[in-house]
């Protein structure tokens, strides 16, 4: 009785290979301009000098565009070296690797580049390089499994985990330098002085005001010269005293402060404080109130205030 014959895969056809390298081209793709995006929001560049935006001081970060480039895409341009030789099949598992890798490392990195932001470009940069990761991936291992088995198949694929490995280890102090000049301290667009700046001097003014009428806050702004009064120029305050008690003293007040011309959507557009000394923030276009989130140390920290004050 014959044995019957075994049928040899199928090769890889050249659109099959396409189909590989598209999304190993998809990968860096989706995480530079995401990064790209990512500092342009935080930085402000481009913002109008009305709003509380941000960018760094002299120059576009040169370093971390530079460091972010070679960093995210050493490992697919060797996959599309790897998969343009006669042998495709050490580019394919080049490429199921590579996949893996950047299935973890990528959007780990994208997630925890500058600083946390409720923004929608992370989470959705985050989605579509596991998708182009993955795909990645699977269309490797389809295309892998239409070759012939050889002698040697297992030792090329263990071997195919050192070049990712070497990339990915090298990946992150680099993407961490990038990640500094990318997103460095910042300061505020025209060099106008932080309105963070003016409310807790004026909440200052106040307490020496209310120290030397008998704890009774200012009537007025205009009340507190030359004890405080803000120096920013693009934000407009509003204060608001609080009615006299019995015995005639004022014993609540509330200040805002809103950017004097039209504000995009993700700056920190106005501010509150009160008698407590406590500022508040909200990003939205109307004024802070009192029901707003406070200022957490690493805000007042970006916008150049001591977290201690």
């Amino acid at each position: 009785m014959s044995t019957p014959e075994r049928i040899a895969p199928s090769p890889v056809t050249r659109g099959q290979l396409w189909a590989v390298r598209i999304p190993a081209l998809l990968g860096p793709l989706i995480f530079w301009a995401a990064v790209a995006r990512l500092t342009i929001v935080v930085n402000g560049y481009f913002a109008p000098p009305g709003c509380l935006a941000y960018s760094p001081p002299d120059q576009w970060p040169i370093l971390g565009i530079i460091l972010t480039i070679v960093a995210a895409g050493l490992p697919y341009l060797h996959v599309f070296w790897r998969l343009a030789g006669a042998k495709c099949k050490k580019g394919l598992t080049l490429a199921v690797t590579t996949g893996a890798g950047g299935f973890l490392i990528l959007p780990t990195a994208l997630w925890l580049a500058g600083p946390d932001s409720r923004d929608w470009g992370k989470p959705t940069g985050c989605a579509l390089l596991l998708i182009a990761q993955g795909l990645l991936v699977t269309l490797a291992v389809r295309s892998y499994l239409r070759t012939e088995r050889e002698a040697g198949d297992r030792s090329t694929f263990v071997l195919s985990v050192i070049p990712p490995l070497i990339y990915f280890v090298l990946f992150v102090p680099m993407f961490f330098v990038a990640n500094m000049d990318l997103f460095p301290r910042r300061h505020p667009v025209g060099g106008d002085v932080s309105p963070l700046v003016d409310l807790i001097e004026f909440d200052m003014a106040e307490g020496s005001y209310a120290a030397r009428h008998a704890g009774s806050y200012s009537p007025t702004l205009e009340a507190l010269k030359p004890l405080g009064q803000p120096s920013t120029k693009t934000y407009t305050f509003t204060y608001t005293a609080g009615p006299q008690g019995a015995d005639g003293k004022i014993k609540t007040y509330t200040l805002t402060a809103r950017p004097s011309a039209p504000c995009p959507s993700r700056c920190s557009c106005s501010f509150f404080v009160d008698e407590t000394g406590i500022v508040r923030k909200t990003e939205k276009n109307r004024p802070a109130t009192v029901h707003d989130p406070p200022l957490t140390s690493d805000e007042k920290n970006g916008l150049g205030v001591s977290p201690s004050m």
